[in-house]
């Protein structure tokens, strides 16, 4: 018997959990196995498989130490991970995998890996180009109700439309959960994605202040298809925790606000420290966090109104986030008056 070990499943401070593809193809593949639930039924099997996704995720070391006990994923060597053996990367996942746990209503897997970005805080740097995967019939389950797409950056493959295409003919509900790059959309690739059945989040990053004029005309260029409200991944704390780290944030977030969009702040951390908790402006980066990755307060407050709520319900101590804010005006009351008090889908003047 083969045991596989989904590590995020049996780390118990991880609150959500996501299928782990691996461990399904590596099911599928090996018909005799089943998902290991404890570490302590280790030396049962004959072999067993651990796939971690995150670094920080918890594996006890004497289960590392086993002689059954074969290791892979991101969480264990980041952008240096070992891809599947090709038997067990195209092997159509065995979805029944977590059956006793939950219910997996979608198909899952990649159409395309790669990304020629190369970006220094992603873990996707193995390859330097976008690629074909797989087709989609080999992950495909049509009992399934929906597809859900793991493509590093999909919009990066120079067929992408045709694949878009594709993806509207299967009939499926999809969405690209790693989120597509926005600043590779055309009019082309526009209609074909707009014009198909997106289900959940229309995910992007917008990473760097120096994107602003791209991803400005961008926006500008997906409003002329949709009134879906997209979600942007927002990275701050990567290039500086300072002040200068600080207005960018702000910046990106204002233009998201004025175009309908929602900002998702994530704070960057590598596998060995998180800049961001040892700056003056933690707190700030916590408060925004706060502010921007709760949509129901997002669309209806400022931030300023944000954090006012926030301190009105503590009896009789000052909210962190409010306590910031002032902080931060008496220092920048200039910057304050432009960041603070925008709403959502208002125009900002002072962005043109």
């Amino acid at each position: 018997m083969i045991g596989i070990v989904d590590a995020e499943f049996l780390d118990k401070k991880k609150k959500q959990h996501f299928p782990n593809l691996a461990c399904m193809k590596l099911a599928g593949y090996y018909k005799d196995s089943e998902l290991v639930t404890d570490y302590k039924e280790i030396d049962k099997y004959e072999k067993v498989f651990i796939s971690k996704v995150f670094t920080d995720t918890y594996i006890p070391e004497e289960v590392l130490k086993q002689p059954n006990v074969i290791v892979g994923g991101t969480g264990f060597y980041f952008d240096k991970a070992e891809p599947l053996p090709y038997e067990i990367e195209h092997t159509m996942p065995n979805y029944d995998l977590y059956k006793d746990f939950f219910n997996i209503d979608f198909s899952l897997g990649f159409l395309t890996r790669g990304c020629f970005r190369q970006c220094k805080f992603c873990v996707n740097q193995k390859y330097s180009k976008v690629f074909k995967a797989s087709p989609l019939n080999e992950f495909l389950d049509q009992s399934k109700r929906k597809i859900i797409l793991l493509d590093d950056n999909f919009l990066g493959f120079k067929n992408s439309e045709e694949l878009l295409k594709e993806l509207k003919n299967s009939g499926k509900g999809f969405v690209f959960k790693q989120g597509l790059d926005i600043r590779l959309l055309t009019d082309k690739s526009c209609k074909e994605l707009f014009s198909s059945k997106i289900v959940g989040d229309l995910i992007f990053a917008f990473d760097s202040i120096r994107d602003y004029p791209m991803i400005k005309k961008k926006i500008q260029l997906i409003r002329k298809y949709t009134n879906k409200i997209p979600k942007f991944y927002v990275l701050v704390g990567f290039e500086g925790t300072d002040i200068h780290d600080v207005i960018s944030m702000f910046e990106r977030i204002n233009l998201l606000k004025e175009y309908e969009c929602l900002p998702y702040i994530m704070r960057y951390h590598s596998p060995t420290e998180k800049p961001w908790k040892n700056s003056e402006w933690k707190n700030l980066y916590i408060a925004v966090a706060r502010y921007c990755n709760q949509p129901q307060f997002f669309k209806k407050l400022s931030f300023r109104e944000f954090c006012e709520k926030d301190n009105s319900i503590r009896k009789n101590k000052t909210a962190p986030s409010f306590k910031i804010l002032k902080e931060f005006e008496s220092r920048y009351p200039k910057l304050a008056k432009r960041y603070f008090d925008s709403k959502f889908g208002e125009i900002n003047i002072q962005n043109d």
